[in-house]
């Protein structure tokens, strides 16, 4: 069994202007709608403009594979640091394996809207492989914005 929670993840530049624009006006909705967990099989290049097709191509297809929806988020919670954070935890189980296809996954991204565009992404430490019945991943995503408190003269 591997685990691992997110630590620096990439986020997309038009999701925290977003959030950040929700500091001026009440949100009449969710900003998250859908959200999903997906994993990608491939060691992407990728920063906060990475169109969403990019992950696409490279999602995961063991065998047993299926994106995963977020469930509600538990938080805020605080990690550390000046960091406020809402964490998720997915699960991601292989089955019916030695059939093909076999991955090693390199990280994951979160989408929105559908699948319409992604919220953050990263990259694992290293290849989590895939290639036997009950590999399992304990994925625990912490959506967090780092928070300073300015001084001024």
């Amino acid at each position: 069994m591997a685990q691992f929670t997110s630590h620096s993840p990439t986020k997309r530049r038009a999701v925290l202007d977003a959030l950040l624009a929700t500091l001026a006006t009440r949100p009449a909705g969710a900003l998250l709608t859908t959200p999903t967990a997906h994993l990608f099989k491939t060691s992407l290049v990728f920063n906060q403009d990475t169109p969403i097709a990019t992950f696409h191509t490279a999602e995961a297809d063991f065998s047993g594979y299926a994106a995963q929806a977020l469930p509600a988020a538990v938080g805020p919670i605080s990690p550390g640091g000046q960091t406020d954070a809402l964490l998720y935890t997915v699960n991601f189980l292989a089955n019916g394996i030695p059939a093909t296809p076999q991955n090693n996954v390199y990280g994951y991204w979160v989408d929105h809207n559908a699948g319409a565009d992604w919220v953050l992404a990263e990259l694992f430490p290293g290849p989590i492989p895939f290639t036997q019945t009950g590999d399992y991943l304990d994925l625990s995503v912490l959506f967090a914005l780092a928070w300073v408190e300015l001084t001024g003269d």
